[in-house]
């Protein structure tokens, strides 16, 4: 180095070069810096929730079109709120893992009418959004549920709900059992929350990806 300038050989040539204090080190795209410990951290997290099962399948088409059958799910050990997506054991096949929808929590009063749930006195918002495969898709309060074009319809007188209890829905009304054959279900019956669901790239009535809300 000579008079504050390095120099260097390039075949043959003297080049000086001069000392730059603005210089930066190249950062890597996901492991240099913050960012590697951001991705530590995810990756923990994946591998700690896979470790503890959080990840699951959805089994069957019962709460579509919503949820459908390979959607991928995490569940986690919530507090279960009204419209929340949850797991359970089928209070009539004990062994089968299902998912349902929360109607209504502790206090509240449900009856079923007009091929749809009333919780209260407050008929919730409804809009037809189209048809497929014989059947109707209506958004109800946020969350899309299905009905047979001709299914049958019928009442359910109130029913309240007790302390740690939960009414659950299927979101396809004419396709599964809920707690309108089951009645209001403990809250140790339930096993998880729905936090996160992946599902098909691309699809007619839902994204992609959702997050409880």
């Amino acid at each position: 180095m000579l008079g504050g300038q390095q120099r260097v050989r390039v075949r043959g040539a003297l080049l000086s070069v001069e000392p730059s204090d603005s210089f930066e080190a190249p950062r890597t795209f996901l492991w240099g810096g913050p960012r590697r410990w951001l991705s530590v951290v995810l990756v923990g997290l994946l591998v700690l929730l896979l470790g503890l099962r959080r990840f699951a399948w959805a089994p069957d088409t019962e709460m579509a079109p919503s949820v459908l059958r390979g959607d991928l799910l995490l569940l986690l050990p919530l507090t279960p709120e009204v419209g929340d997506v949850v797991v359970l054991s089928d209070p009539l096949e004990p062994a089968r893992h299902t998912l349902r929808r929360v109607i209504a929590g502790p206090g509240a009063t449900v009856r079923f009418e007009d091929a749809g749930f009333v919780v209260g006195d407050d008929a919730p918002s409804r809009l037809e959004m189209g048809r497929e495969d014989g059947k109707v898709i209506v958004q109800v309060s946020g969350h899309l549920v299905q009905i047979r074009s001709t299914g049958t319809r019928w009442e359910m007188a109130p029913v309240a709900i007790g302390p740690e209890q939960y009414f659950l829905g299927a979101d396809a009304l004419d396709e599964a059992t809920d707690s309108r054959w089951w009645g209001p279900v403990p809250s140790e019956a339930i096993a998880g929350v729905v936090a996160m669901r992946v599902g098909e790239p691309q699809h007619r009535w839902r994204d992609w990806v959702e997050f409880r809300k």
